[in-house]
């Protein structure tokens, strides 16, 4: 799953996102919460690790969610901007120095 490749902070970090985007689009918690319940119905205590294991790889839609909060917000910022005037980004106004 793309969150074992993160380190502690940049997960925690990531979850929080995750959870702030599931609060703010209930239709796609609704979704991905049809997802888990269908694939994690058959996991019991009993279930070997194997099972589980297949069970989350299983879980397309939550792998989607999880990859597009991290390209919505990444947790770890490499080449941050900064402009030298200022100028209009997005339709919104940036001062120049202000880092992007």
């Amino acid at each position: 799953m793309t969150l074992y490749e993160a380190g502690n902070l940049t997960t925690s970090t990531t979850l929080g996102f995750f959870i702030a985007e599931m609060v703010r689009h209930p239709e796609i918690q609704a979704k991905l919460i049809s997802e888990i319940d269908g694939k994690w119905s058959g996991i019991t205590a009993e279930s070997s690790n194997e099972e589980i294991a297949a069970a989350i790889q299983g879980m397309k839609y939550l792998d989607c969610c999880v990859r597009e909060t991290l390209r919505k917000n990444p947790p770890v910022v490499i080449g941050m901007k900064m402009p030298t005037r200022d100028i209009i980004l997005g339709g919104y106004g940036v001062p120049k120095g202000q880092v992007i």
